[in-house]
């Protein structure tokens, strides 16, 4: 004898849906929120770095009696400032009158906001950057430096801490599915239980189910049973 296929919808599987894919949905919305939200400290950690260059850079801008500016970076200075592992790293100094005086002279000048240091992000040589200005007051007049560097060590780091966070979530989704998968299947038992005793029945026991063993939410359909049972009693008489 074959069995046919059962058709149908299952409770398990429902159950499965309604918990575990706003499950789902809730931790990935909320790795974007960790993410989005680590996203702030990394930069101002290498904001201040950047602002960090920027003042040693500052740092070598002069004023004679004359009020005259000059700037000179050593050429060892220049080459730690552009030395970088990850990351391309450019500079520029504008005096009071806006002149060049030194670095990369198609780098933006960016004091724009008036805020002391100005931070940016744009695109330069082709690569998205992060800049900073910052004003130095000079008796001479403010003058501007400009560091600037490429983003690859803000996005490898950002990149690590949104993996941390997403398999911080995935193995608490894994939790979260066997302990639900653990919960349904315990909350089905009492009807497989239910089945069982129905389906074990010789054909001719229409005896009462007791209601009270079955869960609540099933009592209605044990008592309609039990009805249909005593009325398939009585026409037998």
């Amino acid at each position: 004898m074959t069995h046919r296929p059962e058709h149908g919808t299952s409770i398990r599987r429902r159950l499965l849906a309604l918990i575990v894919l706003p499950a789902t949905a809730i931790l990935l919305a909320g790795t974007v929120v960790d993410s989005l939200v680590m996203r702030a400290p990394v930069w101002a950690a290498y904001d201040s770095a950047l602002l960090d260059s920027a003042l040693a850079v500052a740092a070598n801008i002069r004023v004679a009696a004359d009020r005259g500016i000059s700037f000179r970076l050593a050429d060892a200075a220049i080459g730690m400032l552009r030395t970088d592992s990850a990351d391309s790293v450019y500079y520029r100094v504008n005096g009071p009158d806006g002149a060049f005086l030194a670095g990369d002279r198609d780098l933006e000048f960016l004091a724009r906001s008036g805020a002391n240091p100005e931070y940016r992000s744009l695109s330069f040589r082709g690569e998205a950057v992060r800049a900073v200005t910052y004003r130095k007051e000079t008796p001479a007049g403010p003058v501007y430096t400009v560091v600037a560097e490429t983003l690859h060590k803000r996005e490898r780091f950002q990149s690590r801490l949104w993996n941390a966070a997403l398999a911080g979530d995935l193995i608490v989704l894994a939790a979260i599915l066997g302990v639900v998968g653990f919960g349904i299947q315990a909350a089905l038992r009492p009807l497989e239980d239910l089945a069982g005793q129905i389906g074990t029945r010789r054909p001719d026991d229409l005896g009462s189910l007791d209601p009270l063993t079955a869960p609540l939410e099933v009592q209605g359909l044990v008592r309609t049973l039990n009805r249909l049972f005593h009325r398939i009693n009585d026409n037998r008489r």
